[in-house]
This record gives structure tokens, C-alpha cells and sequence, in this order.
């Protein structure tokens, strides 16, 4: 899944960087179109640490092994800022 990713979104930029446009123009569009992945990937983040919290709800884990993942996926989630 991730290589699919991957090669549609190298696939997406290389043809808007030989589409007739202008520097500028081309330049904002693919500003745009990398905040929103960013934005996308935030989203799923976001949700991973949810399920990880409700799954750790669910088994029990202990206060201090729930604040070491939480820990971790904060600074993952911080990471894609």
C-alpha cells in the first residue's frame, strides 16, 4: 500500500511539472497539494492514536504503559507537523 502511495504521488508531481505552466503557478499548486498529504497524514495519525487508546481501554494496559505509547505517538504525530 505504501509503494502505491508512493508511486501515485511521484506520478501526480512529475505530470504537473511537465504540464504547460507557469513556475510560479506550478510551484503553489504543488505547495498545496503537499499540505494537504501532510494534513491527510496528520488525519490518520490522529486516528491511529485513537484506536490505540480505545484498544488500551479495552485490555487493560497499565497507566504508565498507556502514557509510554501515547508518549511515542505524540512525537510521531509531531513529527508530521
Amino acid at each position: 500500500m505504501k509503494n502505491l502511495v508512493t508511486g501515485l504521488t511521484l506520478g501526480i508531481v512529475l505530470g504537473l511539472m511537465f504540464a504547460p505552466e507557469k513556475g510560479a503557478k506550478l510551484r503553489k499548486r504543488l505547495m498545496t497539494m503537499g499540505e494537504d498529504y501532510a494534513d491527510d497524514v496528520k488525519d490518520q495519525l490522529s486516528n491511529l492514536k485513537d484506536k490505540v487508546d480505545s484498544i488500551a481501554d479495552k485490555v487493560g494496559l497499565s497507566s504508565s504503559g498507556v502514557r509510554e505509547t501515547e508518549r511515542l505517538l505524540n512525537k510521531e504525530y509531531n513529527k508530521a507537523k
